[in-house]
């Protein structure tokens, strides 16, 4: 099948960078999908909380649809923090360490887009068939992706230790017998 041409051509220049584009598009979205479902345990027993109306569930679609067409923005070449850098942990990687790993293995970076697009289309799907269980697992999907991204380029020094303390925490959740989001 022969390419298409471009309606408005290839270039495109970013408006922010990386760390401003997660903050105020993705993060908004991804957090909106997060709590999409809950319980919450009190002194009256356990409630169940998620998407009852058609605009909860219009949300959990812009949220989603947000997502999935969003990320490839992040495939536009763009700075990854403003100058100067944000303020960082120890443990995190520089804005000039990022693009440096970044520029070694754009495979790696393509792949960790795909996966975050890969669960947000999961999460279309689940909003058009309203099935408020599977939004459990969206949550639990997306948040690993975006995990994996972090563990890559955000903060890759504390990588064993999250992992280590998300083994903790989901052996704690099973010997206790509490719910796992």
């Amino acid at each position: 099948m022969p390419e298409a041409p471009a309606l408005w051509g290839l270039q495109m220049t970013p408006v922010v960078p990386v760390t401003e584009f997660m903050r105020d598009l993705l993060q908004p979205a991804a957090d909106t999908l997060f709590t999409s479902v809950s319980v919450v345990v009190d002194k009256d027993g356990e409630s169940e909380y998620g998407p009852r109306t058609d605009e909860d569930w219009a949300r959990l679609r812009t949220a989603a649809v947000t997502i999935a067409e969003s990320v490839f923005l992040l495939k536009i070449p763009r700075p990854i923090a403003p100058e100067p850098d944000r303020e960082r942990h120890e443990t995190e990687l520089t804005a000039a360490q990022v693009l440096e790993k970044l520029q070694e293995d754009t495979v790696l970076w393509d792949a960790r887009i795909q996966a975050v697009r890969n669960v947000a289309l999961q999460a279309i799907d689940v909003v058009e068939r309203r099935d408020t269980e599977e939004l459990w697992d969206v949550g639990a999907n997306l948040y690993q992706a975006c995990q994996n991204c972090h563990y890559d380029y955000w903060y890759p020094a504390q990588r064993d230790l999250l992992i280590e303390l998300e083994e903790k925490v989901r052996q704690f959740r099973e010997q206790s017998g509490s719910a796992t989001p």
